[in-house]
């Protein structure tokens, strides 16, 4: 009975990991239809709004994207003349971005990314809630970074599963309804 919780566990943690990519890859096409930028140009363009001028290397920890991303996402802003860089007159390998007039637009006209959709329904959930979900997708994404065939990957899989359950806990629907919403329709 235990395996067929931790099979039942596992099955709905990657139904749940689907949902949310599918979620994601929704919004970005319906926002590069709208709007010509992608979530991540979206992301660092309302970052440079948000807290004005920064070097790339801030930029990629502000919004959580590599480095190598931050500076193909950098060339593409700036290429369509949204996004400029700023060179440093004392020391010239030193560049600090700027939004144009017309990235300032685009930041602003932008729907709210999809992440901020999602802390409005976090924020809806008991403090307890947020710090268990967030704990359980810590401890996946733990997972997911490690190398390939890594002991105990199975393991950590199930343990995982069972974490993300309890998180959800007392929010599934009956049995017969569709799969639990992620609150970003």
């Amino acid at each position: 009975m235990i395996e067929d919780a931790s099979h039942n566990a596992e099955d709905r943690l990657f139904r749940a990991l689907r949902r949310l990519l599918h979620a994601s890859d929704s919004f970005s096409r319906q926002l590069a239809a709208q709007h010509q930028v992608t979530a991540p140009q979206l992301v660092c363009l309302q970052e440079l709004l948000r807290h004005g001028p920064m070097i790339p290397s801030v930029l990629a920890r502000n919004v959580a994207l590599s480095q190598p991303t931050v500076t193909g996402i950098l060339q593409r802003l700036e290429a369509r003349g949204l996004v400029t860089r700023i060179r440093d007159q004392g020391d010239r390998r030193r560049v600090t971005l700027r939004l144009t007039p017309a990235g300032t637009e685009a930041a602003q006209r932008a729907p709210s990314p999809l992440h901020v959709r999602l802390a409005v329904g976090l924020h809806a959930l008991e403090e307890g809630r947020r710090v268990a979900l967030a704990d359980a997708l810590d401890e996946l994404v733990a997972m997911l970074e490690r190398e390939p065939g890594a002991d105990a990957l199975q393991e950590d899989t199930a343990d995982a599963a069972r974490a993300l359950a309890a998180a959800f806990a007392g929010s599934e629907q009956a049995d017969d309804a569709e799969e639990p919403g992620l609150g970003i329709d």
